[in-house]
């Protein structure tokens, strides 16, 4: 078997890995208790993840609508991380989310939370979309921008070989392990003045809201022959 061949088959197996773990169900056992996670590691050293609201998208092309500076051209955005990744099956900005990787001592080695301080607009944003494979032959990242090891860029166009369609990020993200906290705007603005453990101790002090989306599973996968 040549080089080519084992990329694809561990590319494929990839795929059917994540579309297993995406389909499995977790029911809470109260409103209040966060969903049980299934933890999923990081990608491999060759694939990336870019999810989209678009289940269309046959080429990524460099865009400048989310540089991090003056000095960054257009890029495209991924991340080795599914987790984080879901977190992007919806439109948001800074202005309603708050988002934040940190260290944890679990399997993953990580945790992704989102704070949204808009929970009918969620909703309403909630349309579900498209997690893309990419290969990250043409990424790099800089520890010192954005989430650092966590946001990859390049400047190249990219073909994704694979992508996952799902029809609700709040049914991804709960069983992906992110940690999803629904305030009301003077909550949201608490937290913004919070670091560290008081930010920790805040959240964990609200009880779980009842947001869910029902039993939504992926759709479909597409992987694509390299």
């Amino acid at each position: 078997m040549n080089i080519q061949s084992r990329s694809f088959l561990r590319h494929l197996s990839l795929v059917l890995f994540l579309t297993v773990v995406a389909s499995f169900s977790v029911v809470a056992a109260s409103e209040e208790e966060q969903l049980p996670a299934v933890v999923v590691p990081l990608a491999p050293i060759d694939t990336l993840y870019h999810a989209s609201l678009n289940q269309n998208i046959k080429v990524f092309e460099p865009r400048a609508e989310r540089v991090r500076d003056h000095a960054e051209k257009a890029v495209v955005f991924a991340t080795p991380s599914f987790r984080l990744a879901s977190c992007y099956l919806f439109r948001w900005d800074n202005s309603w989310v708050f988002q934040s990787v940190l260290p944890e001592d679990d399997k993953a080695g990580y945790k992704v939370r989102m704070v949204i301080a808009d929970k009918e607009r969620f909703l309403n944003e909630d349309k579900g979309g498209a997690i893309y494979i990419l290969p990250s032959k043409s990424f790099g990242f800089s520890k010192d921008k954005g989430l650092g090891i966590y946001e990859w860029t390049s400047q190249e166009k990219v073909i994704p070989f694979a992508q996952l369609n799902f029809t609700s990020a709040l049914e991804a993200m709960e069983k992906l392990g992110v940690q999803l906290h629904f305030v009301d705007a003077e909550q949201f603005k608490h937290v913004l003045s919070l670091y560290g453990k008081e930010r920790d101790e805040f959240l964990k002090s609200l009880k779980r809201p009842a947001a869910r989306a029902g039993d939504h599973q992926p759709t479909s996968y597409t992987p694509r022959p390299e």
